[in-house]
């Protein structure tokens, strides 16, 4: 789930650079489809996690390399 979640918002930021660039139509379409389907892996696995009884509490970013992530599981 968190993996997804870092995978989109990487692509997105990869996304607008290449989008300021002559590479916007080559790889534009590909950053796209690969952002949906990263998005749809997060959501899915947010869901399923949810349903066995986790809830992510807060998310959020330190520096440039460090993405912290606070759960509860079942409790």
């Amino acid at each position: 789930m968190i993996m997804y979640g870092m995978l989109f918002k990487a692509v997105d930021l990869d996304a607008k650079t290449v989008n300021q660039s002559e590479l916007k139509l080559l790889y534009g379409p590909i950053l796209e489809s690969v952002s949906a389907a990263a998005e749809r892996k997060h959501h899915q696995y947010r869901q399923q996690f949810g349903r066995m009884g986790g809830k992510v509490r807060s998310q959020r970013t330190q520096g440039s390399f460090l993405y912290v992530v606070l759960v509860t599981f079942q409790g």
